[in-house]
């Protein structure tokens, strides 16, 4: 247990590093994961971020018939934003 307190803690040193990040460097240099691995978390990732996050839940939490609408003059804020024109 000592080596891994030891190998993390090298990497914990510059501030605000997230934990992922030190667990994926600690995997990568045991070998506990194969390219294949690596893909299908990648994959996975993207899918949950796309699916999950943005669609289903993102729709859930929308509302058309809100008490609390938006000015137009708030909502072309996102159109210079993403340089949209019209």
């Amino acid at each position: 247990m000592r080596d891994v307190t030891c190998a993390i803690s090298t990497f914990a040193t510059p501030p605000l590093v997230p934990l992922c990040i030190i667990y994926g460097i600690y995997v990568q240099q045991h070998g506990s994961a194969t390219p294949w691995d690596w893909a299908i978390g990648f994959a996975y990732a993207v899918f949950a971020y796309v699916v999950v996050f943005r669609l289903i839940i993102m729709k859930a939490v929308e509302d058309p018939h809100s008490p609390y609408p938006f000015d137009t003059e708030e909502m072309q804020r996102f159109d210079r934003l993403y340089r949209r024109r019209g």
